[in-house]
């Protein structure tokens, strides 16, 4: 269900860590951390001054980028970016930049995602973009990769469509009972339904789960 909207993050985690994902964590983190250290991004941040800096903040920041859509973001980090060569030439320099860090793969939203930071960036700093645009990293921890992304408008329109699709969607959603959301058709449910216990969503579908388990299952 919440993979019917881009924008629709973990919001529930009901789960427990087992003593083996402990120690995976703990392994992961060390891999992530060294490869923060050496990431060129550091030396990127070097060249501003604190004011050139936005950290992060202590929880998401509101900002509404369409009227009557509102929408929250968790940047990690934005600065105002001075070499042009680091990025590849693809916008000149200065250029307010937003990063996100990642300890996971490439995914084909990142670039989307970046694009509604740029959003929340404009309307809740008013930091303007460089020439028409922002510039979005993307820094992989595990597997090294340093991508750029330039967030022009059509990027930015794109960001706001889908923020005001996913709003319009998910207030549809709240209004709906489990039954009429699963007579509708529009959120698939697993085909395994033990595994939608281990989901960090389940509490959302708990109940339509339970109606589909009755007389409306229908194995894919």
């Amino acid at each position: 269900m919440p993979g019917a909207f881009t924008a629709f993050r973990e919001v529930v985690y009901r789960g427990e860590l087992r003593p083996h994902e402990i120690v995976q964590a703990r392994a992961s983190l060390g891999t992530c951390l060294e490869a923060l250290l050496s990431s060129p991004l550091l030396a990127d941040l070097v060249r501003c001054a604190p004011h050139e800096i936005v950290p992060p903040d202590a929880g998401p920041l509101a900002f509404e980028p369409v009227p009557g859509h509102p929408a929250w973001a968790a940047l990690d980090l934005a600065y105002l970016h001075h070499a042009a060569e680091s990025c590849g030439g693809r916008i000149g320099a200065p250029t307010w930049c937003v990063c996100d860090v990642k300890s996971g793969r490439p995914h084909e939203d990142d670039g989307l995602q970046l694009a509604a930071y740029a959003l929340c960036l404009a309307t809740h700093y008013g930091l303007p973009a460089t020439g028409g645009a922002y510039l979005g990293r993307a820094v992989y921890l595990r597997t090294g990769d340093d991508v750029w992304f330039v967030l022009g408008e059509a990027e930015l329109a794109a960001a706001r469509e889908t923020i005001r699709r996913d709003v319009e969607g998910m207030r549809r959603l709240l209004g709906a009972t489990p039954r009429e959301r699963l007579a509708a058709g529009r959120y698939g449910l697993a085909g395994d339904p033990r595994a939608c216990t281990r989901c960090n969503f389940f509490a959302l579908c708990e109940e339509e789960i339970a109606l589909r388990r009755g007389a409306l299952w229908e194995p894919r």
